[in-house]
């Protein structure tokens, strides 16, 4: 856990900013119209943000190329609600925009130290105020400031940074303690996530999409996976023996499950279009997480769930039990004086990849099928896809038991737009023990292994 001194960055108002456009090979931040809101565009020629101050501090879509990841709830796109009518009261429906967000854990009706949301007119609806912290070809970055909010007593504040040439987004969150009294909370990053073609059927169509994380060896969950929501033990989900990850299929129906992952990644994965949206974070193993859990995910549809003791029914009503899913990361819970920061850090890595997947190495992820077989006459066949975090050349390296690479083969160029792959035999010396994937980016600096796997005999 680390306490920092809130420290405001730039707070200018969106309205004293001029716009830019975007510089070639570089990136840009600029204020535009996106589907009918005030918005600011974040862009690299990678990937794309898009952020509306105005709907809770909300990105609102992240694209790689053009393809959209993030849920957008047709019934409010392009409107602006007052914030009092999104929840607080029995009579004001939430007004759920969709995209992604800040939330205070634990969640729960029963005290005052848990959050009764959502809807919360302060900390989801209320306008947040932009202000630009960094602003040239290398990068750019935003800083949204939220309300205080009386309830919590905290008031968030989420920096988005992109850089040049990557698909890495990198996100600093802070929550601070604005009022007079200790209090305890986590910082609870929400993303939806669309699931199906617009127009489909959620009754009758079968989404592509795949939820990964990692399951604790040691966890305090049967099997890894606390079942929140839902139904138990669910044939949607499964854990690859091998391993060790969660492997989840989306269906239209209620279901959340928790994990106490210490793995510090998850993904949620499209096997239609190979389009991957990983999350990356630092576990922290001596504190404890709401629910017990740093990961969760939550299927949204038609079904039965249970708040405060009450049987909620969710219908078999597209427009009210929308196709969603939401990955969710969690902080571990923190303990505020009056003035006291925390901050939280995460990053969103946007890439290309079939399905299942491995763990994502500091380059990149591979496909799960990805590997490394001895033949006969001294070669080795290495055949697997592959996604890449950064845009540059991939180079294959044989390295022997001392861990030092004695062949090295270029792969080519690799750009997180595009799947990579390779299916090629190699000749090389007899003492190979292992096969790896590195990655060199446009600027030349090492970015680290893509994947890295044995040769198997």
């Amino acid at each position: 856990m680390r306490i920092v001194a809130l420290a405001l960055a730039l707070a200018l108002a969106p309205s004293a900013l001029p716009q830019e456009a975007a510089p070639a090979g570089g990136c840009a931040l600029e204020q535009v119209t996106y589907r009918g809101w005030k918005a600011w565009k974040l862009s690299n020629g990678i990937v794309t943000l898009h952020v509306v101050p105005e709907i809770g501090g909300r990105i609102i879509q992240a694209e790689l190329g053009g393809h959209p990841y993030l849920w957008i709830n047709p019934a409010t796109e392009g409107k602006v609600f007052p914030p009092e009518e999104s929840g607080g009261a029995r009579d004001r429906a939430w007004k759920n925009y969709g995209g992604s967000k800040l939330w205070p854990a634990p969640q729960g009706w029963e005290r005052e130290d848990q959050w009764p949301g959502p809807g919360d007119p302060v900390l989801d609806a209320s306008p947040f105020r932009a202000g630009v912290v960094e602003r040239n070809r290398q990068a750019v970055a935003l800083k949204l400031t939220g309300p205080e909010d009386p309830y919590s007593g905290i008031q968030f504040a989420r920096t988005v940074r992109l850089s040049a040439g990557t698909s890495r987004v990198d996100f600093t969150f802070e929550m601070r303690n604005v009022s007079s009294r200790r209090v305890r909370w986590s910082v609870w990053e929400v993303v939806q996530h669309a699931v199906l073609e617009p127009g489909a059927d959620p009754a009758s169509a079968r989404s592509p999409l795949r939820v990964y994380c990692p399951v604790n060896p040691k966890s305090r969950f049967p099997g890894g996976v606390n079942t929140m929501f839902g139904l138990v033990n669910d044939p949607r989900y499964r854990v690859d023996p091998l391993t060790g990850i969660l492997e989840g299929e989306y269906a239209w129906r209620v279901h959340k499950v928790g994990l106490d992952s210490e793995a510090g990644w998850a993904a949620v994965v499209d096997g239609a279009s190979r389009h991957a949206f990983l999350h990356a974070f630092r576990h922290e193993p001596a504190r404890e997480y709401p629910d017990g859990a740093s990961v969760e995910f939550w299927f949204n549809g038609p079904g039965q769930f249970v708040i405060n003791r009450n049987i909620i029914e969710a219908p078999k009503d597209p427009a009210q039990s929308p196709a969603l899913l939401e990955s969710e990361i969690l902080s571990p819970l923190v303990a505020l004086a009056p003035g006291e920061t925390y901050e939280f850090r995460t990053e969103w890595l946007l890439t290309r990849v079939g399905v299942p997947i491995l763990a994502p190495e500091g380059g990149g992820v591979a496909h799960r099928s990805f590997g490394a077989a001895r033949l006969e006459g001294g070669k080795v066949r290495v055949e697997g896809t592959f996604g890449v975090f950064y845009s540059g050349e991939a180079e294959l390296q044989f390295k022997d038991s001392s861990g030092f690479p004695v062949a090295r083969e270029s792969l080519g160029r690799v750009t997180p737009l595009e799947p990579a792959s390779v299916s090629r035999e190699f000749a090389v010396p007899a003492d190979v023990v292992r096969a790896v994937v590195r990655l060199k980016g446009e600027d030349g600096r090492d970015r680290g292994p893509v994947v890295s796997v044995p040769v198997g005999k």
